[in-house]
């Protein structure tokens, strides 16, 4: 099925309206972007990700998965395409035209009193890397579309997997996500570390990176090089080289292999999750520390969506720029990788910039 904006639009809150469960999701790159829905609003759910194994359908998966935050995996009972036309008014990013955004650079106190327990953390040596989020919750402004705020994230960020995913129990939520978890088809598979940030300049690329993004990055790409040779698979890299997601860039290396039983994605996909990138090392201690100390919970957040065939093709990506949309608020995450030499304003920094993801967004949709 192909429509022009306005009817994909309608079609959208149509979905929104009806109640069952949805996602659309358009990959990077793509023109075209898929919808599909569930019949009955009773969607399967597991609080083990090895559970997936051998499974077909679109997954929703919480940082954290358990009885508090389920695993849902929706079943493509009906499917839909639509294709958004290009705007003027929305600009593919990065654009060298866009005028800079006014960003607070005093952290928060909530921000500040948690980074110090990071670094303290950090200090002691237990730990090398350890990932630290935001959450910002703001009243959903009136007249906020949601079909309108997804129509302008998928002409907006090309480069990321956008996607919209709603159920009863979830409710709505929505993103813009650079980072590939597991991606592939027939024996083939790619997995991707994602790690330093910066900020571009007037459009432009940035020409060198410092030695912590470096680190960082470094530390992602040996802990799934070595997840993956525990298992004799012995992947190729391709990386670490410079990409970029809306405003900002980032270092990036490919991990390709080959799996040669495809029914145990979900077991795979088990000791993947939380990579480092969103987590950090020691991988274990990390996740404790970060449910045991940050201010809030991540919920979907960091998690990671999207579909999952073992038989056809299977592209998940990270949760990561993303918002949880209600009747009167709506919730933005960011978070940023620390390490013993980090910085809390340039940390704050980049989450504010990491926000502007879904800001842009926000302000855009409001009919």
């Amino acid at each position: 099925m192909m429509a022009d904006d306005l009817s994909d639009i309608s079609l959208i809150e149509a979905w929104l309206k009806d109640g069952r469960p949805f996602a659309f999701y358009r990959l990077p790159g793509e023109d075209t972007c898929r919808g599909i829905r569930q019949f009955g609003k009773q969607v399967q759910t597991f609080d083990r990700i090895a559970s997936l194994d051998g499974r077909n359908g679109f997954v929703f998966v919480p940082f954290r998965p358990g009885k508090e935050h389920l695993l849902y995996l929706l079943a493509p009972d009906e499917s839909v395409s639509l294709s958004f036309s290009p705007s003027p008014d929305i600009p593919p990013s990065p654009s060298p035209v866009e005028m800079p955004v006014r960003l607070p650079d005093v952290p928060s106190a909530e921000y500040a009193g948690t980074f110090s327990d990071f670094a303290a953390a950090l200090t002691c040596g237990s730990m090398r890397k350890i990932v630290l989020s935001r959450r910002q919750v703001t009243a959903r402004p009136e007249n906020f579309s949601v079909a309108r705020a997804f129509r302008i994230a998928c002409l907006r960020y090309v480069h990321s997997c956008v996607y919209l995913f709603y159920t009863p129990d979830t409710g709505i939520w929505m993103g813009a996500t650079p980072e590939i978890l597991l991606s592939g088809q027939q024996g083939r598979y790619v997995t991707v570390a994602l790690a330093g940030t910066q900020a571009l300049a007037g459009g432009k690329i940035p020409d060198s990176w410092s030695d912590k993004d470096r680190q960082e990055q470094q530390f992602v790409t040996e802990y799934l090089v070595g997840l993956l040779r525990e298992r004799s698979i012995e992947p190729q890299l391709n990386g670490p080289y410079t990409v970029t997601a809306g405003s900002l860039a980032h270092l990036k290396t490919e991990i390709r292999f080959e799996l040669s039983d495809e029914e145990t994605l979900g077991t795979l996909l088990e000791n993947l999750h939380p990579t480092p990138a969103v987590c950090g090392l020691p991988k274990e201690m990390a996740y404790r520390f970060i449910c045991d100390h940050e201010p809030f919970d991540r919920s979907y957040y960091s998690g990671f969506l999207g579909f999952l065939s073992p038989h056809e093709r299977t592209d998940l990506y990270v949760n990561l720029r993303c918002m949880q949309i209600t009747n009167n608020r709506i919730a933005c995450f960011a978070g940023g990788g620390l390490l013993p030499s980090s910085v809390m304003t340039d940390e704050w920094l980049e989450t504010e910039k990491k926000m502007q993801t879904m800001g842009y967004v926000i302000e855009k949709a409001i009919k």
